[in-house]
């Protein structure tokens, strides 16, 4: 009989003064040419995980469809949107691991939440991967740098092998978010 291990999750780990990496899934219907948000659900099912990571710096990693379609666009809507339903400044970061965002996460404090650009504008994003080949990939070695624990709360893309989601649990300690442990 094999064991099993148990996931850890946000309840598992002290995250208070922590930078948390943490990728969700805000791919969500929008109106490309306005960049208007036609559908927030994907971003109120993460509204606990993020509310919880209060005590933490939170670097929010996420996608919004993939290149080649007509809706793969930047986040500056989407931390716009966050920003409302958080009821507090979600400051986006059109960069992904250079020099921008390592500033903005260096110079977060506390209770902060960043979003960074969308994650697919970066090619090794869009590859298929063993977390052991993503580990060694630029966007992933220069993302870990940035942070102290990965959390996964991407329930909608926690299937897919693309860096972010199987290469960073490689490099860092990672727990579940609460969506994906609900």
């Amino acid at each position: 009989m094999g064991t099993y291990s148990k996931i850890k999750g946000l309840s598992d780990v002290d995250v208070s003064g922590k930078t948390i990496l943490l990728r969700v899934d805000f791919n969500s219907p929008i109106d490309p040419q306005a960049g208007l948000i036609l559908d927030d659900k994907r971003f109120r099912e993460h509204l606990y995980t993020i509310k919880a990571l209060e005590k933490a710096k939170t670097v929010i990693i996420t996608h919004q469809s993939r290149p080649g379609k007509k809706d793969f666009t930047s986040l500056v809507s989407h931390a716009h949107r966050l920003s409302e339903l958080l009821g507090k400044q979600v400051k986006f970061v059109d960069d992904i691991f250079g020099s921008c965002a390592q500033d903005a996460v260096r110079s977060a404090k506390t209770g902060d939440v960043i979003m960074l650009e969308n994650v697919r504008f970066n090619a090794e994003e869009n590859l298929k991967l063993s977390g052991e080949d993503a580990a060694k990939t630029v966007l992933i070695k220069n993302l870990a740098r940035m942070g102290d624990i990965f959390v996964n709360d991407a329930f909608g893309t926690a299937h897919r092998s693309q860096p972010t989601i199987v290469g960073l649990p490689e490099v860092l300690p990672a727990i579940a978010g609460l969506l994906m442990e609900r």
